[in-house]
Protein backbone atom coordinates (compact mmCIF):
# COMPACT_ATOMS: atom_id res chain seq x y z
CA UNK A 1 0.00 0.00 0.00
CA UNK A 2 1.51 3.17 -0.97
CA UNK A 3 1.61 6.12 1.32
CA UNK A 4 -0.14 9.86 0.76
CA UNK A 5 2.84 11.64 1.71
CA UNK A 6 0.49 14.91 0.81
CA UNK A 7 -0.69 14.45 4.28
CA UNK A 8 2.90 15.74 5.72
CA UNK A 9 4.49 18.78 6.17
CA UNK A 10 8.10 19.63 7.21
CA UNK A 11 7.73 20.13 10.56
CA UNK A 12 11.40 20.03 11.76
CA UNK A 13 14.43 20.56 9.63
CA UNK A 14 17.21 18.34 9.95
CA UNK A 15 19.68 19.53 7.19
CA UNK A 16 20.52 21.43 4.85
CA UNK A 17 22.96 22.48 1.77
CA UNK A 18 23.28 24.58 -1.15
CA UNK A 19 21.46 22.14 -3.21
CA UNK A 20 18.49 21.94 -0.89
CA UNK A 21 16.49 21.50 2.72
CA UNK A 22 15.86 18.06 4.35
CA UNK A 23 12.94 17.81 6.89
CA UNK A 24 11.81 15.41 9.16
CA UNK A 25 8.62 14.38 8.09
CA UNK A 26 7.52 11.55 10.40
CA UNK A 27 8.67 9.03 12.56
CA UNK A 28 9.91 7.06 9.71
CA UNK A 29 10.31 9.41 6.53
CA UNK A 30 12.68 12.64 5.85
CA UNK A 31 12.11 14.78 2.73
CA UNK A 32 14.54 16.69 1.06
CA UNK A 33 13.28 19.89 -1.20
CA UNK A 34 15.23 21.40 -3.78
CA UNK A 35 16.35 25.08 -3.19
CA UNK A 36 15.11 27.21 -5.79
CA UNK A 37 17.86 27.79 -8.07
CA UNK A 38 19.15 23.90 -8.10
CA UNK A 39 15.42 22.87 -9.45
CA UNK A 40 13.40 19.51 -9.47
CA UNK A 41 15.64 17.97 -12.70
CA UNK A 42 18.45 17.50 -9.76
CA UNK A 43 16.15 16.22 -7.20
CA UNK A 44 15.01 13.55 -9.66
CA UNK A 45 18.35 12.66 -11.01
CA UNK A 46 18.90 12.44 -7.08
CA UNK A 47 16.24 10.00 -5.99
CA UNK A 48 16.90 7.77 -9.50
CA UNK A 49 20.75 7.46 -8.11
CA UNK A 50 19.48 6.59 -4.47
CA UNK A 51 17.01 4.01 -6.23
CA UNK A 52 19.57 2.22 -8.14
CA UNK A 53 21.95 2.24 -4.88
CA UNK A 54 19.44 0.71 -2.51
CA UNK A 55 18.42 -2.09 -5.04
CA UNK A 56 22.26 -3.25 -5.53
CA UNK A 57 22.87 -3.09 -1.86
CA UNK A 58 24.75 -0.09 -1.11
CA UNK A 59 23.78 1.41 2.37
CA UNK A 60 21.36 4.65 1.89
CA UNK A 61 18.07 5.53 3.15
CA UNK A 62 15.68 3.62 1.86
CA UNK A 63 14.12 6.19 -1.48
CA UNK A 64 10.31 6.49 -1.54
CA UNK A 65 9.81 8.67 -4.65
CA UNK A 66 8.88 12.10 -5.28
CA UNK A 67 5.95 13.30 -4.06
CA UNK A 68 4.40 16.77 -3.05
CA UNK A 69 4.47 17.84 0.03
CA UNK A 70 2.92 21.02 2.17
CA UNK A 71 5.93 23.51 3.50
CA UNK A 72 4.54 24.77 6.38
CA UNK A 73 8.16 26.73 6.94
CA UNK A 74 7.09 29.27 3.86
CA UNK A 75 3.81 30.98 5.08
CA UNK A 76 3.11 31.59 1.37
CA UNK A 77 3.18 28.31 0.66
CA UNK A 78 -0.43 26.83 0.23
CA UNK A 79 0.84 24.61 -2.94
CA UNK A 80 2.33 21.70 -2.26
CA UNK A 81 6.23 21.83 -3.25
CA UNK A 82 7.96 18.55 -4.78
CA UNK A 83 10.09 16.75 -2.44
CA UNK A 84 12.35 13.77 -2.48
CA UNK A 85 11.12 11.52 0.42
CA UNK A 86 13.13 8.70 2.02
CA UNK A 87 13.42 6.58 4.71
CA UNK A 88 14.82 8.45 8.02
CA UNK A 89 18.32 7.44 10.00
CA UNK A 90 18.65 8.30 13.40
CA UNK A 91 21.73 8.88 13.87
CA UNK A 92 24.46 11.53 13.19
CA UNK A 93 24.69 12.96 10.25
CA UNK A 94 28.87 13.21 9.27
CA UNK A 95 28.92 17.25 9.74
CA UNK A 96 27.95 16.09 13.49
CA UNK A 97 30.26 13.15 13.81
CA UNK A 98 33.06 15.35 12.84
CA UNK A 99 32.16 17.82 15.40
CA UNK A 100 31.84 15.93 17.98
CA UNK A 101 35.07 13.66 17.61
CA UNK A 102 37.44 16.30 15.82
CA UNK A 103 36.88 19.60 18.02
CA UNK A 104 37.50 20.49 21.39
CA UNK A 105 34.39 19.66 23.82
CA UNK A 106 33.00 22.58 25.77
CA UNK A 107 31.30 22.35 29.29
CA UNK A 108 29.38 24.99 31.74
CA UNK A 109 32.64 26.28 32.91
CA UNK A 110 34.50 26.34 28.61
CA UNK A 111 37.01 24.00 26.96
CA UNK A 112 37.75 21.09 28.49
CA UNK A 113 41.48 21.06 27.07
CA UNK A 114 41.31 17.84 25.60
CA UNK A 115 40.41 17.57 21.92
CA UNK A 116 37.63 14.56 21.47
CA UNK A 117 39.15 12.81 18.48
CA UNK A 118 41.70 11.34 21.09
CA UNK A 119 39.19 10.13 23.07
CA UNK A 120 37.61 8.78 20.09
CA UNK A 121 39.70 7.43 17.22
CA UNK A 122 38.80 3.84 17.28
CA UNK A 123 35.32 5.13 16.79
CA UNK A 124 36.61 7.38 14.29
CA UNK A 125 38.41 4.59 12.35
CA UNK A 126 35.29 2.16 12.54
CA UNK A 127 33.12 4.59 10.69
CA UNK A 128 35.53 5.76 8.28
CA UNK A 129 36.34 2.14 7.31
CA UNK A 130 32.23 1.87 7.28
CA UNK A 131 31.85 4.88 4.87
CA UNK A 132 34.71 4.01 2.78
CA UNK A 133 33.33 0.70 2.08
CA UNK A 134 29.67 2.23 0.87
CA UNK A 135 31.79 3.86 -1.42
CA UNK A 136 33.60 1.41 -3.05
CA UNK A 137 30.34 -0.54 -3.29
CA UNK A 138 28.90 2.69 -5.21
CA UNK A 139 32.22 3.40 -7.31
CA UNK A 140 32.40 -0.37 -8.19
CA UNK A 141 28.63 0.03 -9.63
CA UNK A 142 30.21 2.88 -11.80
CA UNK A 143 29.21 5.99 -9.84
CA UNK A 144 31.21 9.17 -9.77
CA UNK A 145 30.98 10.47 -6.09
CA UNK A 146 32.38 14.44 -6.39
CA UNK A 147 31.74 15.25 -2.84
CA UNK A 148 31.69 12.19 -1.17
CA UNK A 149 35.11 12.43 0.30
CA UNK A 150 34.94 11.22 4.23
CA UNK A 151 33.44 14.61 6.04
CA UNK A 152 29.96 14.80 5.80
CA UNK A 153 27.73 13.33 3.71
CA UNK A 154 26.69 10.23 5.19
CA UNK A 155 24.30 9.34 8.02
CA UNK A 156 26.06 7.48 10.83
CA UNK A 157 23.96 4.89 13.23
CA UNK A 158 25.23 3.69 16.29
CA UNK A 159 22.60 1.79 16.71
CA UNK A 160 23.05 -0.19 13.62
CA UNK A 161 26.34 0.19 13.19
CA UNK A 162 25.72 1.42 9.48
CA UNK A 163 27.05 4.13 7.55
CA UNK A 164 24.38 5.53 5.39
CA UNK A 165 25.59 7.67 2.15
CA UNK A 166 23.23 10.80 1.25
CA UNK A 167 23.24 13.79 -1.06
CA UNK A 168 23.52 12.72 -4.76
CA UNK A 169 23.15 15.90 -6.39
CA UNK A 170 27.17 16.11 -7.29
CA UNK A 171 27.17 12.59 -8.21
CA UNK A 172 27.35 10.90 -11.68
CA UNK A 173 26.80 7.71 -13.36
CA UNK A 174 29.13 6.17 -15.90
CA UNK A 175 27.42 2.85 -17.52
Amino acid sequence: MATNFQKYFFPYKIGQGSEGLVYRISNKHAAKVPRESSGRGNLKKESRIAEILFEEGVSVPKPEGIFKIRNLDLISSVIPAEAFVMEYIAGKTGFEFFSDSLFFKRDSSGFVGTPSFLKHSEEYAHVKNLHDEEIKKARELGFLSFDAEFRGNFIWSPERDRVYLIDFGMWEWEV
